[in-house]
């Protein structure tokens, strides 16, 4: 599986903004957790970016495009009214129920983390159930937009900052399972109720090689990761 993960706006459009926090900012932080973890699992990630750069939206769709992904993602903070607040997630205005039952398990995952409130799955654009957003509208891959709290709320900020790897980790969670891919729990951790057997292929002292072997292995469809000990 291959997974595109758009870390929203950055460089001059800095997304939403309260106070010296920025949007653009804060999908980064999240946009690396999540490629993180999707290669732990032994998924292919393609990043729209890894700093703090301007890209259009064609730029990236275009990327989306090119590269054959399986999924696309989207991570975005939303804005409004102080007390406004909440997790949801934008999906193409023709999306199938194939899709939105994938929104929904992410949800479900971001949910068991603990959000303020669960918004639900939006299909279109806010304001016009016929239009949709460029990252829903112009990629090939089934395709969401992740509202990840309001930058305008302090309780979703506290939220974002002290859950992000747990919210990362349930994003891919979400999506691993809608597309029957076995999740890697972090740091070797065995998943609640749940036994691991564990096959190691090889040990190397040249990270290159590790790397090689890792490389063929996800080729196969195998979920490979590294570690160093």
């Amino acid at each position: 599986m291959k997974v595109w993960i758009d870390a929203g706006h950055g460089g001059s459009a800095s997304g939403a903004v309260n106070g010296s926090r920025m949007e653009k900012n804060d999908t980064l932080r999240l946009a690396k957790l999540v490629q993180a973890a999707f290669e732990r699992c032994g998924v292919q990630t393609v990043m729209t970016r890894t700093s703090d750069v301007y890209l259009s939206l064609a730029d990236r769709t275009n990327l989306e495009n090119r590269s054959g992904c399986d999924l696309a993602v989207s991570l975005h903070r939303n804005s409004a009214s102080a007390d406004a607040c909440g997790v949801e997630i934008w999906l193409h205005h023709a999306a199938p129920e194939a899709y939105v039952q994938w929104a929904q398990l992410v949800l479900k995952e971001l949910q068991a983390v603990g959000i303020s409130k669960n918004r639900g799955v939006k299909k279109g654009y806010i304001g016009d159930a016929n239009a949709d957003y460029a990252v829903n509208r112009d990629t090939k891959a089934p395709s969401m937009m992740i509202e990840l709290g309001f930058i305008s709320n302090a309780g979703d900020n506290r939220d974002y900052d002290a859950k992000l790897t747990q919210y990362a980790e349930a994003i891919v969670k979400g999506c691993c399972s809608w597309k029957g891919v076995a999740y890697q729990a972090p740091n070797g951790e065995t998943p609640q109720g749940k036994t691991l057997y564990r096959v190691q292929v090889g040990a190397f002292q040249n990270r290159e090689n590790a790397q090689r072997m890792q490389q063929q292995l996800q080729e196969k469809g195998y979920p490979a990761f590294i570690t160093q000990s």
